[in-house]
Parts: structure tokens; sequence; C-alpha cells
């Protein structure tokens, strides 16, 4: 990568739109991002510790904290403190669970930072596994950078524990907000013009949608609510069975698994009734700005598209599939996925305010095939896992979705004020269901 392509942001920087949306959702609920590693022969507490500060070195925005002014938010380096690694001995194999169940109902302390944390869990019971439980504040991580940074501490750990010294591992420079880096249609009067035509369409849809969900069920609106977690995963056998189906079909495995997810919530939480059902879908921008970011420099560059379909009784999972994936392509094609950032700052404030409407039903953040080797050296990656916080006002039901080492993992988040265990685990075989049954 050539940094002299991108204009170098200061170690003062104020925060983009985007990254403004999601440090206001951090100061009403915790809103992270958390990444676990399962390890067999695992490198010690101490190498794993000496990766961290080489990157934090490496990366500007695991050196900063976030400070507010009158001018707005700003990630600010100076004062921010090294990264501390948090040592646990873990009894039982599932212990991980809770663990990153407290890191997603945890809030950073964002004016110290830094915004990121790190736990190395140590099993016990099974010699030489250990899991890496990585936490990031949203503002500062996106999909395709996560995978990097896992690939990177992966790296770094073998390098050391081998006692070398790492090559081409020198600090990146600081990047400014993504719609810095936007295409020119989008900015000025022209962006303005598109952003208009957008929300007139918008204003359209809300009508429609609240016309045929008169009657329906409403998703109920908390005060409070407890991230919990729901892993799931489908075979190699049952992954490559999907994949060509979707192929077949030609709609993304993206579409699939957010209609997978609808329709499951359709039929466990809405009586399979017939009705408009709101939706996000996670768009990676790095590929579209101008120039291209890539994935190597941490940072939250991608877009969250708020749609909605009509999902009917007795609805067919590639139909449903099929539709959702013309309704991404033509809102992509539309520059929705640019236009939708432009205007998340001012939508998280009025549902933060108003606290009466839910953002919608689900989410799906699908990046695609998860870019990190098996094996590093002595080091085996037995499993990886992603989670996003939700709190009430966000949708009733979110997975995080990646495939590594063959497998389709399915990573659920629930709240546990919306729905207990039982209830959760009803929606998480409905998915399973369907993506292997196709119906």
């Amino acid at each position: 990568m050539d940094d002299n392509k991108f204009e170098r942001a200061s170690l003062k920087r104020k925060l983009g739109i985007f990254e403004r949306a999601q440090t206001i959702s951090g100061e009403y609920l915790p809103f992270n991002a958390v990444g676990v590693l399962r390890l067999a022969d695992s490198p010690k507490p101490e190498i794993i510790e000496r990766s961290l500060s080489a990157l934090q070195e490496r990366h500007p925005l695991l050196r900063v904290r976030i400070v507010k002014e009158k001018a707005g938010y700003f990630f600010v380096e100076e004062g921010t403190p090294g990264i501390q690694l948090t040592v646990e001995r873990m009894d039982g194999e599932d212990a991980w669970r809770s663990i990153c169940e407290q890191e997603l109902n945890t809030k950073f302390d964002i004016e110290k930072g830094p915004l990121f944390r790190c736990r190395y869990l140590d099993f016990e019971e099974e010699q030489g596994e250990a899991g890496i439980v990585m936490t990031f504040h949203h503002a500062i991580i996106d999909a395709a950078s996560i995978a990097c940074l896992f690939h990177e501490i992966l790296s770094l750990s073998e390098t050391f524990r081998q006692g070398g010294t790492p090559k081409d591992f020198s600090s990146l420079s600081s990047l400014l907000p993504e719609e810095s880096y936007f295409p020119s249609v989008f900015k000025g009067m022209r962006g303005k013009s598109r952003i208009l035509r957008f929300m007139v369409r918008q204003f359209g849809d809300e009508i429609q949608y609240r016309l045929k969900t008169r009657g329906k069920r409403k998703p109920p609106i908390h005060e409070k609510g407890t991230c919990r977690i729901l892993p799931l995963q489908l075979s190699p056998e049952n992954t490559e069975k999907l994949v060509r189906q979707a192929r077949k079909r030609r709609v993304s495995l993206n579409s699939c698994l957010s209609a997978a997810v609808i329709l499951a919530v359709v039929r466990k939480l809405y009586d399979n009734q017939s009705l408009p059902v709101r939706y996000f879908i996670f768009a990676d921008l790095r590929p579209y700005l101008k120039p291209p970011v890539p994935k190597n420099h941490l940072g939250s560059y991608h877009s969250m598209m708020r749609l909605s379909v009509p999902v009917f009784e007795e609805q067919g999972f590639w139909d449903l599939a099929q539709r959702v994936n013309s309704q991404v392509y033509a809102a992509s094609k539309a520059g929705e996925k640019f236009i939708q950032p432009l205007l998340s700052e001012k939508m998280m404030r009025m549902f933060i305010k108003l606290k009466k409407i839910r953002m919608g039903t689900t989410a799906l953040s699908y990046p695609g095939v998860f870019n990190i080797k098996p094996v590093y050296g002595k080091t085996k990656v037995k499993e990886v896992y992603g989670f996003v916080s939700n709190f009430p006002i966000g949708p009733e039901f979110t997975a995080t979705a990646r495939i590594f080492d063959r497998r389709l993992w399915l990573d659920c988040v629930y709240l546990d004020a919306d729905m207990d265990h039982a209830k959760a685990r009803s929606i998480a075989g409905e998915i399973i269901n369907i993506l292997q049954s196709g119906r």
C-alpha cells in the first residue's frame, strides 16, 4: 500500500458522521464489537501482551480516546494509556460466553481510552488451550479490519514466540472519516440533492409501513436490556450446499442470511403473519471509496442500510432471499450505501430522544470469508466468533456471520428484556433449519 495516496489526518481528528453516530450510541448504552479466538497450543500471555503493544504502535486508532468539545467529538492521541491485557483462568468449556456477554454490556470510558481492551482466557482443563477476547468501541472498527487485526496478532505472536522480529510492520498513517473518501457525486450540492430524493422515498416508505403494520404485533420498548449471545454453525457440507444454491440462483450470501433471519423471526415472534419487516444490512465501503481504503487500516469504513421487505404467510425462503437481494442491489445502485451514513447521526439522535420506536426487526452483518489462517506456526485457530452490542431501541434479533475453515459461523445477539433463552433458541433453530432445508 502506498500511504502517500491518502491525505494524512492529524493526531487530533474530528469524528466523521457515522463515527459520531456510533459514539452517540455508545453514550446511550454500550455499543461494542467483540471478537473471540479459541486457540490450541496458544502463545503465553506475555507474548500476546507484547503483540498488543506492537499493534497499538502500528494502528493510530488503538492509541486514541474520544474527547467532546464545543466543536464536536475528537479522536485524541495525547494522554491515552497503553493496552492492558487481563488474564483469567476459565473453568468450563463454555465459560468464555459469559465473558463475551460482559464485554458486550460494558461501556468504554471514551475520554480516558483506549477504545480497545483484551482478555486472555486460560482454559485450565485443556492444556495449551486459550481464548483471546478483543473488544472495540465500534467507532474505530469494522468487520473488514477486525479480520486483519486478528491475522496480525496471531502472526506477531508466532514471530515473537520463535524469538524473531516482525518484518514490514511499520506504523500506519492516520486516515480521515469515510465521507472524506466518498465519490464526488455524494458531496456538495449534488450530494444534498441525492439526500433530499432519498428522504422523500423514505417518507413514502414510512407511510406504507405504518399502514401495513396497523393491528400487527409491535416490537416492545424497554428501558433496559442485557445482551445475550447465541453462536450457531453450519457444517462444511451444509455451508458448501448453501453457497452452491445461492450461486445457482444468483443471490448473494449476504441476502440469503438476512432473509433466513427475517423469516425465522417472523415465524417465531410474529406468528407467521403477512407484514413488512424493517431490516438492516451492512455494506463494506472500503472498495468503493476514492481512493479505496485497504483492510489493514483500522477504522469504521462501512455502511448500515435500513430497508423494508414484505413477508407473506407461508413465505418461501428463496423467494424472500431473491427479493432482499433485489432490494439491496437497487439501494446500492441508487447510492444509499453512501447516503444512509450521512444521515446516521440525525437518525440515531432521533431514536434515542423518542425511545418509542424500534429501529427495525433484524440486522445482519456478513463481510464474507474470514481471511485468517487456521494455523499460525504452532498455534491452531479452533473457533472464531464475532458479536456486536444491541440496545432496547435496536432491532429485535441481530447476527454477524462469516465463513471460516469451510464453515458458516452465525453469531446471534438478543436482549433478555425481549425474550428468554428458550425463545431465542427457537429462532436460532429455525434459522439453521431454513438454511439447511431451503424452506
